[in-house]
């Protein structure tokens, strides 16, 4: 990985604020103006990638497909991918029993004893927004635990398919993993 200078807390603080008031579109033409060729490839619906290419674009002087370019630091290990070969009915089944089994062990009162803390990123997953939605009167509480299991299946089958895209990945059965 190519070495990233961090940005000084002020800048942070003043990008997100900007994307906090204006959204992101105002940063993405910004990126366009400073590195075209970051801009062309970028996901400019994700917030946190343009505001990093931004913070090294201001930080170095430099586009940031170009700091990224530079030499990378070389590794003392070799990387071997592996993912668990699973059975797509098998999984939905296990993302169900561990749900309930979630549930079971105390998932709504963890979700009620964050709440305050709801508009926080890390909170924003899988799990807490369909509780908060069920707290919030949106959804039962049933519903609420239909679509956590719904979700996480959605999110696994994006993370099988996110893994297909390396072809020297090793399969492994689960049981073994």
């Amino acid at each position: 990985m190519a070495r990233m200078p961090d940005p000084s807390p002020e800048l942070r603080a003043s990008l997100k604020k900007q994307i906090a008031e204006d959204g992101v579109e105002i940063l993405c033409e910004r990126l366009k103006k400073l590195d075209p060729d970051y801009y062309k490839r970028c996901d400019l619906k994700n917030p946190v990638r343009v505001q990093r290419a931004l913070e090294v674009i201001i930080t170095t002087g430099r586009p940031y497909s170009e700091v990224v370019a530079q030499e990378l630091r070389p590794r003392p290990f070799e990387i071997e991918k592996i993912m668990p070969s699973v059975d797509l009915t098998s999984l939905r089944e296990r993302i169900d029993i561990r749900v309930d089994r979630m549930f079971e062990s105390g998932l709504e009162e963890e979700a009620r004893s964050v709440l305050q803390y709801r508009q926080l990123q890390p909170l924003n997953t899988v799990g807490y927004k369909e509780l908060f939605a069920f707290f919030d009167g949106q959804t039962s509480k049933e519903e609420s635990r239909c679509k956590i299991k719904i979700n996480t299946w959605h999110y696994a089958k994006k993370q099988l398919t996110w893994l297909k895209r390396y072809p020297d990945i090793r399969q492994i059965a689960h049981d073994d993993a």
